[in-house]
């Protein structure tokens, strides 16, 4: 992978998250003013069915990346063309066949999944209705994901990138459209669907333009590939099923023994965070296709990610650290200008305690991808169980103590998981990194 690629990747990654950053920034406080924080915890709630039907794709995205980036990157004069499209092919029919089941299931078990949402009452109805279509967009969503890690896979994740900011900008002015004309739930509704539509349709025209990818060639799904796919795939879909669990089961607890306005007031604390990670995060998409060519490299390879990842910490430590203490510290008022008259002092407090756990969780990010790029899936896997273990532990502790605690003892529970979770991931990282420099 030639470094200006993977610098283009990285930053259009960057420009992706600082403009999602934005757009939040933006319409949380008219979607928070017009549907109010029930209806909005009612979003939040309905949004971990999208949450945990991710899990469909059996971990191909990255097993897509490093398959596809392997073959291109043997050199574009050489380019293995059929090999790529028959991983294409395969990941996105597979991708829509799954999608169909989950979206079947989700449909027939309608009431149950209500039920275990917690979803009062009086929302029943409206909630009944939107969960299909979220459903339908969870197909669209799961082969939108296969192409942008073929485009990843072939260099282009700038591309991939670029295409996230039209589907954002889109989803942005139909949602704020919509929901300033009185549609309601459904504003936010209609945005997500068309963010999954215009993005599957521009990412699968771009695998074809830069890598004559031709998806729509059925004949080419090969079990084979697919065999391979998951045998990379399948622990580290094991490890979203975990995680994707810890925020949904953070916020049904706070429903359940809290209150359901409180979901609302997590749900903002806790994507203002996220959205400051992800700056950091969706750069470091571009690692994983550079730690994969890498690895053929041997020893000479281990050190250079060494060098990579190192130069990467150092920075998030020499931005990081201030930015957290100048964010903590002004927290109240910058959300209180933010949301206006919606502003909840809970959403200050809970922000200040997720803020340095998320940061100490970013610090592990490119230790985590660089694992996945060694194949290194059972650990992965097991990381991400220690910080469940954690989580769950820490839960129940507050359940013996009757939720006294309140929202308090809930975030602190999931603040412990995140940093213990990433500091398991910091020391695995080093002890691998040393077996491999020494073999």
């Amino acid at each position: 992978i030639r470094m200006g690629r993977f610098r283009a990747n990285f930053t259009s990654g960057i420009m992706l998250a600082v403009v999602s950053i934005v757009t939040q920034l933006i319409t949380v406080p008219v979607f928070l003013h017009q549907l109010g924080a029930e209806l909005y915890g009612i979003w939040a709630l309905l949004g971990i069915v999208m949450l945990v039907g991710r899990l469909g794709d059996l971990g191909l995205g990255d097993s897509l990346i490093r398959h596809v980036a392997l073959a291109y990157e043997h050199g574009t004069e050489n380019y293995d063309f059929r090999s790529v499209n028959a991983y294409a092919v395969t990941g996105i029919w597979f991708a829509f066949g799954s999608g169909l089941i989950a979206f079947a299931i989700i449909v027939a078990g309608t009431a149950s999944v209500l039920s275990v949402l917690n979803i009062p009452d009086i929302y029943r109805p409206l909630a009944t209705d939107v969960l299909p279509v979220i459903a339908f967009s969870l197909i669209i969503f799961l082969m939108s994901t296969v192409a942008r890690a073929v485009l990843a896979g072939l260099q282009r994740l700038d591309i991939a990138n670029y295409i996230g900011l039209i589907a954002l900008s889109a989803q942005v002015i139909l949602s704020v459209v919509m929901v300033l004309t009185g549609f309601g739930l459904w504003s936010l509704v209609a945005g997500a669907l068309a963010y999954h539509g215009i993005s599957l349709v521009a990412l699968a025209f771009a695998c074809w333009r830069y890598g004559r990818v031709r998806f729509w060639k059925v004949n080419r799904f090969n079990t084979k590939r697919l065999k391979q796919l998951v045998n990379m795939g399948y622990k580290l879909v094991l490890a979203r099923l975990v995680s994707l669990g810890i925020e949904p089961l953070v916020a049904i607890s706070i429903s359940r023994f809290v209150g359901i306005e409180e979901v609302a007031f997590f749900e903002i604390a806790r994507r203002a965070v996220v959205y400051l990670r992800q700056v950091i995060a969706s750069g470091l998409n571009a690692v994983l296709p550079r730690v994969s060519h890498l690895d053929e490299v041997g020893v000479a390879g281990s050190l250079e990610v060494a060098q990579l990842n190192k130069r990467l910490t150092r920075g998030l430590l020499l931005f990081g650290l201030p930015s957290v203490v100048v964010l903590g510290v002004g927290a109240p008022w910058v959300f209180a200008i933010w949301l206006g008259d919606s502003y909840n002092q809970q959403i200050s407090m809970i922000f200040q305690i997720l803020l340095l756990p998320y940061f100490v969780n970013t610090l592990n990010i490119s230790a985590y991808v660089t694992l996945i790029g060694w194949g290194y899936s059972g650990w992965v896997l097991s990381l991400t169980l220690i910080a469940a273990l954690v989580l769950v532990f820490g839960l129940a502790v507050n359940m013996l103590n009757g939720f006294s605690l309140g929202i308090n003892g809930i975030m602190a529970a999931y603040a412990c998981s995140l940093i213990v979770g990433a500091v398991t991931g910091l020391l695995v990282y080093r002890s691998k990194l040393a077996a491999r420099v020494t073999e």
